[in-house]
């Protein structure tokens, strides 16, 4: 009996001190990267966040574009390229921890852009940037002929002026005088 008694004791004792640990969450994302499709010259985001953040978790927030591929190493420092108009970031938000790319003005040539989120002990995730074109191009033909016609209506009215201020060019246009011209009539 006392080896019973003993046991269940114990028993007791362990599943007391077991209930008072607290359990450590499995890592999980929290926001995952998702699918931009923007307009010409917009901004786009892209965000990635995992939860809980401890001292042991990381994440890598690498881009890929056209001009290179660069990545942030959350916690850590940002990254910012403003010839690329590209911010990288890191911050912690309770208790997740976030990377963010932000494209501040994005083109047709962005079109081919991608995110991958890789957190420590998780599967990478990947997001891609699709850039719709706006009707600039028919915008800027109308701009061009418009422009254009209004530098032929400048060129021919500078013309204008010039000859008619020109003595050379009056004379060029008026021709040879005649008798016709030189005859005056004096009355007395």
């Amino acid at each position: 009996m006392l080896s019973v008694s003993w046991l269940a004791r114990l028993g007791f004792f362990c599943s007391v001190v077991l209930w008072q640990i607290p359990v450590s969450p499995a890592l999980s994302y929290t926001s995952i990267p998702l699918n931009v499709t923007q307009d010409s010259g917009k901004v786009a985001n892209f965000l990635c966040g995992v939860s809980p953040e401890t001292a042991t978790t990381r994440v890598e927030f690498t881009i890929h574009r056209r001009h290179g591929n660069y990545s942030v190493l959350c916690p850590g420092e940002p990254m910012s390229l403003p010839s690329q108009g590209l911010n990288g970031y890191c911050e912690v938000k309770g208790q997740e921890l976030r990377a963010g790319w932000s494209i501040a003005y994005s083109s047709r040539r962005d079109s081919d852009t991608y995110v991958v989120c890789e957190p420590t002990g998780l599967s990478p995730t990947y997001a891609y940037l699709t850039v719709k074109g706006n009707n600039s191009y028919f915008s800027a033909f109308i701009g061009c002929v418009v422009g254009g016609f209004l530098v032929i209506l400048l060129i021919f009215g500078l013309a204008y002026l010039g000859m008619r201020r020109s003595e050379s060019l009056r004379r060029c246009f008026k021709g040879q005088m005649t008798e016709d011209d030189l005859s005056t009539i004096i009355e007395d």
